[in-house]
């Protein structure tokens, strides 16, 4: 079992080991799916858009799963530098516990837009999980 329903959990958790994000968006705002209403600038949110189970004649092994990682602040720079920041903490990360082991996480894509007086990042990322 690769628990990879969970990864929100553990994308939070890995996160939170990077000082200089926290500095700049603590754990407690950067959330599962969507931010609470009347949230503060700068947060997060982190949504799982898919799991691709990958089998063998053994039966699963491995998820790729699908994130898309928002980071939202009401300033251009702060929210690019946030994002960043959580590209380079996350990409090709590795993380293993007795519930789970992400064995690779990659980009994909990333997009940036101004909507309802902020601005927002928009990272894609593909993990691996076995």
């Amino acid at each position: 079992m690769t628990n990879s329903l969970l990864i929100t959990k553990y994308l939070r958790e890995i996160l939170s080991k990077d000082d200089e994000l926290m500095k700049m968006v603590p754990i407690d705002k950067i959330f599962a799916i969507d931010a609470k209403l009347s949230t503060k600038f700068p947060f997060a949110a982190i949504e799982r858009t898919n799991i691709t189970s990958i089998r063998c004649k053994d039966g699963q092994y491995e998820d790729n799963v699908s994130v898309t990682i928002y980071v939202a602040d009401n300033t251009y720079i702060g929210s690019v530098t946030i994002a960043n920041e959580i590209r380079h903490w996350l990409e090709g990360h590795r993380y293993k516990d007795d519930t789970i082991r992400i064995s690779d996480v990659r980009l994909s894509g990333a997009s940036e837009v101004y909507a309802n007086d902020a601005y927002i990042h928009k990272l894609d990322f593909e993990i691996r999980v076995n």
